[in-house]
């Protein structure tokens, strides 16, 4: 049996999304700034009379963060937690992953993406990282853990 991936790029990585947990592709536009926010979240955007968390995964996966609120394209995430909003820097296909092109997270990739990673799907020309649903969750739930040490 296979699965529906919706794949996308943060930085260098090229990334997918199980298709069940995507409610929307947009282009989120503006985000309003949230003062001491914890390290990925952007900001609020306003969607159809709801308010969402822009969150941006970069510093998770050893990236830097934004240096500016806006990206070019958002998935809004369907939760039940929250209204969630992964900023990504483009949109790829959404298509049948084949079960034998899913493999274990490749031995070399770094620790901080290895933890938000639960397979890798062999596409034609790249190589995926498929996002786990619960270290997103985790993350957006728990951003304070993972803030960076000042010395």
């Amino acid at each position: 049996m296979s699965r529906r991936l919706c794949t996308f790029s943060i930085g260098p990585y090229a990334c997918a999304l199980d298709v069940s947990l995507v409610q929307a592709v947009l282009r989120p536009g503006r985000c309003t700034p949230v003062p001491c926010a914890p390290e990925g979240v952007v900001g609020l955007l306003s969607l159809r009379g709801r308010i969402v968390t822009a969150y941006d995964l970069g510093p998770r996966l050893g990236l830097t963060q934004r240096p500016t609120p806006e990206a070019p394209f958002g998935i809004l995430l369907a939760s039940e937690s929250a209204d969630l909003c992964l900023l990504v820097d483009s949109l790829g296909e959404v298509g049948e992953a084949v079960p034998d092109r899913l493999e274990p997270v490749p031995a070399n990739i770094d620790e901080r993406v290895r933890s938000m990673v639960e397979a890798a799907y062999r596409g034609p020309s790249n190589l995926f990282l498929v996002l786990s649903e619960e270290a997103i969750s985790r993350t957006v739930d728990e951003p304070h853990a993972h803030r960076g040490r000042t010395s």
